[in-house]
């Protein structure tokens, strides 16, 4: 029986793939390519995490699987009711991983955006919903400091004041005078209040010690030392049990001391997010057996901040050093618990996901890309080497997965879901279709904001996927159009989108919208895609758009389009609603795959892209298998021997 070795690199791009293979930071990468394939695929739209990883393993377009971007609208729903696409139960067909099993292979599924909860019935399964859907997740990084320092979009850091310890701990440690502060490691701020209410935490004390000056921060609870820290060094997991709304909770944390004055007038204590230690796992026993042998699964510890601005360019000041460590403590992670499981479980196909390159490309995308307006050549550097360091990891953690088989017996593919692209202009769909009678509001005095006004309403958009839907009365509650002018409507709303400007240039930044009829040849079709797809041209994102069931102010005022700064945004690269073979400067949609083992040519570049659809075909054709009727992919038989 051949082994299959999947690793998924989130949004890993064409560009840096070849870079750093060629130039050899990408060493293992490199020789892998050397001993295989290496070609591009073109994404199903919407060109995101769900929708692609689902792909990846079913073969299918988006219109058959139906896990359409973040977000999906199911029939008989209101059109501002969805669902996240971040779940298994979702899909409308089967997982690679699911055939594989029926096949009698021992599956093991690692982190896998749809893969939770599990669909086998044998295997193993550790989390999945990602990125930052984690059902574990209990509170998002913070920062306790002497000083106040705030982001943009992050929080500010926690007011912490030490005053003099007569704590015998600290005594005894310290040649002067110790000082002390309380920390609540496990405490939530108001938007960490997801899966999860904190109800009570422990108290823990931040002592400083030293010889002629504060040299080291030591984290006690009661007289216990959990930690001793010089500057910029890291804890080892703490865990503790908190009590939350699902009752005792044991949570697992840790902390690294950032800044330390000598004279303790900068002091900056980073806690990274914390997470539940059990829940996450099937078998659900497996979890307790992973925390102690390797640490706790926690989803996105490789790009923590993504949501904000990292955090650590208001907090940290460390040159983006704390996030590349966090990158190489989360890929030791994997492959730990690749090799444990292994040999514990014997596993047949290893099959994982890691975030860390989507998380860069949206921090980091439009520093490399000279039209776009945070360009210079002092970011330019700081993101590149940023980018080469966080490939150079993810190298590192492919070099020791795939270390634990045999090449001759393996089927191994390396693949990226998406590219990215940098952007920077705002699209507001708005203006236009308020403008021709299509969409219409109403103030609402109580929330404060503009509420659809659904008598009035005749079409609905939607951001993540690029739909907009007609509002019949035939499908929906709220509905305001009838059958007969359905025709008329999707037209009319069509030419609305093509008429939006902008102002700047003239340009419409609508590279196409269609009827969902004519999107057949993009993977668009059945009841969870709406009636009309549409796609953006580069450099133009709808990034940060509302929910548009309710409509700032803000919002409602702005132009159609409008630089993305007018909606406060830490992300500089973006994708989901570009075409499939989109590209600006050296930056592209269509993402890199690589295939190595038995059967497969060696050395071998394909001249054109394939599509994502036909990844699984093509797998389970190399591992010797049958490919079922549903797979709407082809077997790439020009990569094989």
């Amino acid at each position: 029986m051949k082994k299959l070795l999947f690793i998924g690199l989130d949004s890993a791009l064409t560009y840096f793939i070849e870079k750093f293979t060629e130039e050899k930071v990408m060493l293992f990468t490199a020789r892998l390519m050397e001993n295989g394939c290496y070609f591009k695929a073109l994404p199903s739209p919407p060109t995101d995490t769900p929708t692609n990883w689902a792909t990846l393993m079913t073969g299918c377009w988006a219109g058959t699987h139906g896990l359409t971007s973040f977000n999906v609208h199911l029939p008989g729903d209101p059109l501002i009711k969805r669902y996240s696409t971040l779940n298994s139960k979702l899909c409308q067909v089967k997982f690679l991983w699911d055939l594989l099993e029926e096949y009698g292979y021992r599956c093991v599924v690692v982190n896998y955006p749809v893969a939770w909860p599990s669909t086998l019935k044998r295997g193993v399964v550790i989390g999945g919903p990602a990125p930052l859907g984690s059902h574990w997740r209990i509170g998002f990084s913070k920062c306790f400091a002497t000083k106040t320092l705030k982001g943009k979009y992050s929080p500010p850091t926690l007011k912490i004041e030490f005053k003099e310890s007569r704590n015998p701990v600290l005594v005894e440690k310290s040649e002067i005078k110790p000082l002390e502060a309380e920390v609540d490691l496990f405490m939530q701020l108001n938007r960490d209040k997801i899966h999860y209410t904190v109800k009570r935490t422990p108290k823990y004390t931040l002592g400083l010690i030293g010889e002629k000056e504060y040299e080291k921060a030591v984290l006690l609870k009661g007289d216990k030392i959990l930690a001793e820290l010089k500057e910029g060094e890291w804890s080892q997991w703490i865990i503790d049990i908190i009590e939350t709304d699902k009752g005792e909770t044991r949570a697992a944390i840790k902390v690294k001391l950032v800044r330390l004055a000598g004279d303790a007038g900068d002091v900056r204590f980073y806690c990274t997010d914390f997470f539940d230690t059990r829940g996450w796992s099937y078998p659900e026993k497996l979890a307790d057996e992973i925390v102690e042998k390797i640490g706790p699964y926690t989803e996105g510890f490789e790009h923590p901040g993504m949501h904000e601005d990292l955090g650590y360019v208001s907090w940290l000041e460390d040159n983006y050093s704390t996030l590349l460590e966090q990158a190489k403590m989360q890929a030791e992670w994997f492959t730990k618990v690749a090799k444990y499981l292994k040999d514990k479980e014997k596993w047949d196909a290893f099959i994982m996901h890691f975030h860390l390159p989507d998380g860069l490309n949206h921090w980091l995308l439009g520093y490399l890309h000279p039209e776009h307006p945070l360009y210079s050549r002092e970011r330019a550097e700081i993101a590149m080497r940023v980018y080469r360091e966080g490939y150079r990891i993810m190298d590192y953690m492919i070099e020791k997965i795939v270390s634990l088989v045999d090449l001759g017996e393996t089927v191994v593919v390396i693949a990226s879901d998406h590219g990215s692209m940098p952007h920077w202009k705002f699209v507001n769909l708005l203006p236009a279709l308020i403008k021709r009678g299509l969409i219409a509001y109403k103030w609402d005095s109580e929330e404060s904001c503009y509420i659809v006004d659904w008598s009035r309403t005749k079409v609905f958009p939607y951001f993540e996927p690029s739909y907009i839907w007609v509002n019949l009365k035939s499908k929906y509650p709220h509905g305001s159009v009838e059958d007969s002018e359905y025709d008329e409507i999707v037209e009319e709303t069509i030419k609305a989108l093509y008429s939006i400007r902008d102002f700047e240039t003239g340009e419409c930044p609508i590279a196409v919208a269609l009827r969902k009829e004519d999107a057949v040849y993009l993977g668009q079709w059945g009841d969870r895609v709406g009636d009309i797809v549409y796609f953006l041209k580069p450099s133009y994102s709808c990034w940060n758009t509302p929910r548009f069931d309710k409509i700032s102010a803000e919002v409602m005022c702005l132009p159609e389009v409008a630089p993305v700064s007018t909606r406060p945004t830490n992300v500089t690269g973006y994708h989901s609603t570009y075409l499939p073979n989109a590209r600006i400067g050296v930056f592209e949609i269509p993402a890199p795959i690589i295939v190595a083992g038995k059967g497969f040519k060696k050395g071998y570049r394909r001249p054109k892209p394939a599509f994502m659809t036909d990844i699984a075909p093509t797998i389970l054709h190399a591992l010797g298998l049958e490919v079922p009727d549903y797979m709407e992919g082809k077997v790439l038989r020009d990569l094989l021997i």
